[in-house]
């Protein structure tokens, strides 16, 4: 090919995402030998064809680089060329608007997975992603790629509106531009009305709805319950169903057509919770039920036992009032903790002054892993939990009298999982050596007076970077078999392979915890009395002992 004398290219490779820094690169034209910038990514006076259309290719050494590709469109007898290489991440631009108005909310929260440090304020760990949306309803979301492309995005508002707070459910693969998503809110039902303790208005007790229930009564329309194990889309990786008024939900975080496609989102009910303030009212917004009657709970976290309380909320033209609920002290022995996981209680019935059989929310997010918790607002209720008192340090405790409690419709728990810089979305299952099984619930257990959850865990979403002819962690969906999946596994001491997996460990033992005076609630509920729907294990666990 030949080459006009003096037609040379000058060329610096800097990055987009890190303030113009030199990245070195091999630069390639046409179909020529590549030949390398020095390490401040600058190649100087290099020789070009002089002609229109010469592609000039720019590849980074460092691999966390998009590759580039510039065209020469005008015949110059010198090229000094810019050339700005982006870093391989995430690029996600939501526009939040009203479902009925078209228009941008403002101020809208939305948090990337669903961790466990969620609080009323809003405030998550510094490992979460959190942004809110602006004047124009939009918010950025930008992330280094951990090896995982499918994604929960949860939709709230922090503040008195009564939008229905939702999980979207997207695939994303790492982008140069921002890939432009459109979620529609629609706004719900309130509830509202007052909680007491012996009479008394109380402050801080928790309000919510049991994400397991069925609603009835939907005007018009059959009721559509939505459960983890379908194929329906849901962002629920448990068995704990979640039902809702085709009247209020129906396309309630509809992603534009034309846009992107990604997985179509559903509500969870285990989003939707309020606090008391001083004078004990609360306003449960944003419920996607209308012309319905829904069960709300009540409980409170103290130095001493409640028992909570639960009513029927009959809910008219988006609106239920004076949903009152009265909450009483137990006063036979303390119980605060199911093996060490802090509990609030929903009911208590007395066998006697010694004995009691506890049904309430395990607050599980507490718990020490190596798993990154995902679903952390999720309701793990357990049922019917037999306690004998104990004498703790001068003090009677209950103390669970079985070794092990079945989580009511909880069969599966989707976590996370980092090894290195590389990151994966994992299932635990219990385990099972039939084909098409019915699913089992996990279950807590007491190992060395603490409690665990524990058992198979395997990786899905397809985590890793290779076309899926290669790796497929989908398993066989005619027979629900999950052997053909890559398996979590420890070896003990004694060399063999053992595939039940401890997954959470409560960070005390139980007696311990029950040494804890307070579930101190106090500093992370300064929002008390708005919509706040924070999740359960946010600020219910301890302060002492909260993760």
């Amino acid at each position: 090919m030949l080459q006009l004398p003096g037609c040379l290219l000058s060329i610096a490779v800097n990055s987009a995402d890190e303030n113009n820094k030199g990245v070195p690169a091999y630069i390639r034209i046409d179909s020529a030998k590549v030949v390398e910038t020095r390490n401040d990514g600058w190649l100087r006076n290099h020789p070009v064809p002089s002609r229109k259309g010469t592609t000039i290719q720019v590849i980074p050494k460092d691999l966390a680089y998009f590759n580039d590709t510039i065209k020469i469109t005008e015949v110059k007898n010198a090229y000094n060329i810019s050339a700005r290489v982006y870093r391989k991440k995430h690029r996600i631009e939501f526009l939040v608007r009203d479902k009925d108005t078209k228009q941008p909310l403002n101020d809208m929260t939305i948090v990337l997975g669903g961790d466990k440090a969620f609080t009323l304020e809003g405030y998550t760990d510094e490992k979460q992603l959190m942004e809110k949306t602006d004047q124009t309803g939009k918010a950025y979301f930008t992330f280094e790629n951990v090896s995982v492309n499918n994604y929960t995005f949860i939709f709230r508002s922090f503040y008195a509106t009564d939008y229905i707070p939702v999980a979207v459910n997207l695939s994303n693969e790492e982008s140069k531009d921002f890939k432009k998503y459109i979620v529609e809110l629609e706004k719900g039902s309130s509830i509202s009305g007052m909680v007491t303790l012996d009479g008394q208005p109380v402050r801080n007790a928790k309000v919510y709805i049991d994400a397991s229930q069925q609603a009835t009564g939907m005007s018009n329309t059959p009721k559509n319950t939505t459960t983890a194990t379908t194929t329906t889309p849901s962002i629920t990786t448990m068995n704990a169903t979640a039902t809702t008024s085709p009247a209020l939900s129906s396309n309630m975080a509809a992603i534009v057509a034309g846009i992107t496609t990604p997985t179509p989102a559903t509500m969870d009910m285990a989003l939707i919770s309020a606090y008391t303030d001083e004078q004990g009212r609360y306003t449960l917004r944003g419920v996607p039920v209308n012309n319905s009657t829904i069960d709300v709970l009540a409980t409170l976290d103290a130095e001493f036992t409640v028992t909570g309380d639960s009513k029927k909320a009959a809910i008219t033209d988006k609106k239920a009032e004076n949903v009152n609920l009265a909450l009483t002290k137990y006063n036979d022995m303390y119980i605060n903790n199911l093996y060490g996981f802090p509990i609030s209680i929903e009911r208590i019935e007395r066998i006697d002054a010694n004995t009691a059989k506890v049904t309430g929310l395990v607050h599980w997010g507490a718990g020490i892993s190596e798993f990154r918790v995902l679903d952390a607002y999720k309701q793990l209720r357990v049922e019917g939990v037999t306690f004998k008192a104990e004498t703790v340090d001068g003090k009677k405790v209950g103390v669970a009298t079985d070794q092990s409690i079945q989580m009511q419709g909880v069969t599966g728990l989707k976590l996370g999982y980092n090894i290195g810089n590389r990151g994966y979305n994992v299932m635990l299952k219990k385990s099972s050596t039939q084909i098409n099984a019915t699913p089992v619930p996990l279950t807590i257990e007491r190992v060395d007076s603490k409690g665990a959850i524990s058992g198979n865990m395997y990786i899905i979403d397809n985590s890793f970077n290779y076309t899926a002819s290669y790796l497929n962690f989908s398993g066989n969906t005619k027979t629900d078999d999950t052997r053909n999946n890559f398996h979590f596994a420890t070896i003990g001491s004694d060399g063999k392979v053992n595939n039940v997996i401890q997954t959470i460990i409560s960070p005390l033992t139980e007696k311990e915890t029950a040494a804890v005076q307070t579930f101190d609630n106090a500093n992370t509920q300064a929002n008390s009395g708005t919509n706040a729907t924070s999740p359960q294990s946010g600020s219910g666990a301890p302060e002492s002992i909260r993760s």
